[in-house]
């Protein structure tokens, strides 16, 4: 391996001299130095601690070492953590706008955008020195150091309520975070990038839920009218999902009404104006005669006719 290619990281000497230092285990010294390597220039290090485990070579539970370090790092996500004092130590603060290093460092922290206020409040805390938001954007503007790797953040419910505000787009927040979180934030196979373009996604879970299905599949067989308790013919859902049925005569007597979201009591006495406006029509209607009365008749008038028509021939009645 080529040393002259390796990153090189500062230490700090006097640690060792530090009480809160020395009162370390050996193992969470070794895990902290660890992480001190392996975070990058900003000193976000994305928790791997099978990784860790397997580079320090102990067999010790490094959760236990995690909670040993708490106060050394800042939780910034289930996935994240902020070394504290790391840009310190490194000689990085305060940030200038001739250190190309710097410019890369700013990019990384206003990457972070929920959690950057934080750090630059912890920093002004420990130095004194103040570096505004605004500050980060104007030294990030010029090239600097890429960042190779980009790290998901997890959104807060007021940033998606910020961000729909901003697009001018409406989705349930707490239901977006929850049904992400419960598949650890991962579309398909691959970790989310940007939840931002799946907020944008989601909108269609809107119009999806405001859509009331229609539905063509022939109710159970014991099911009965909601008006009547004949056998039902058909149904409707309603706003909890829940099939209302209607007997033939009764979906004949509301018409083309949906009944899915109507109360009870509201429909039954729509059911009961239909059938007395049928009722109505029939009394008001002349009755027609029935397809046999019709046919009896055309038959009989073709006989006379018939009979008529022979004894005219045959002279009959001369």
């Amino acid at each position: 391996m080529d040393d002259t290619k390796m990153a090189k990281r500062f230490t700090l000497t006097e640690k060792w001299e530090k009480k809160k230092f020395r009162n370390y285990s050996p193992e969470a010294k070794l895990l902290l130095l660890y992480i001190f390597d392996k975070c990058d220039i900003a000193g976000f290090w994305e928790i791997d601690l099978n990784q860790a485990k397997f580079s320090i070579g102990f067999s010790t539970d490094l959760n236990t070492l995690m909670k040993e370090l708490a106060n050394s790092y800042i939780t910034v996500s289930k996935e994240l953590i902020w070394v504290k004092n790391f840009i310190i130590y490194q000689g990085n603060w305060p940030l200038k706008k001739d250190a190309p290093a710097h410019k890369g460092i700013c990019r990384i922290l206003l990457s972070h955008n929920s959690f950057v206020q934080k750090t630059l409040e912890h920093m002004e805390e420990k130095t004194g020195l103040t570096v505004t938001k605004e500050l980060l954007n104007s030294l990030s503007i010029s090239k600097g150091i890429s960042i190779s790797k980009s790290i998901f953040q997890e959104p807060t419910v007021s940033e998606i309520q910020d961000y729909c505000k901003e697009k001018n787009i409406s989705i349930d927040a707490e239901d977006f975070i929850q049904f992400y979180g419960s598949k650890n934030w991962m579309v398909g196979k691959n970790k989310m990038k940007d939840w931002r373009l799946a907020v944008c996604r989601a909108t269609k879970w809107e119009i999806n839920k405001q859509k009331q299905p229609v539905v063509k599949t022939e109710p159970a067989k014991s099911a009965t009218c909601v008006v009547c308790n004949k056998a039902a013919r058909d149904y409707r859902y309603d706003d909890k999902r829940r099939p209302i049925f209607l007997c033939s005569a009764c979906i004949k007597a509301i018409g083309g009404f949906q009944w899915g979201q109507t109360p009870k009591a509201e429909l039954e006495r729509r059911v009961e104006q239909g059938k007395a406006k049928q009722a109505d029509h029939l009394r008001t209607t002349p009755k027609e005669p029935s397809h046999e009365t019709v046919t009896n008749d055309k038959r009989n008038a073709a006989v006379d006719k018939l009979i008529t028509d022979t004894a005219k021939r045959m002279g009959v009645g001369k």
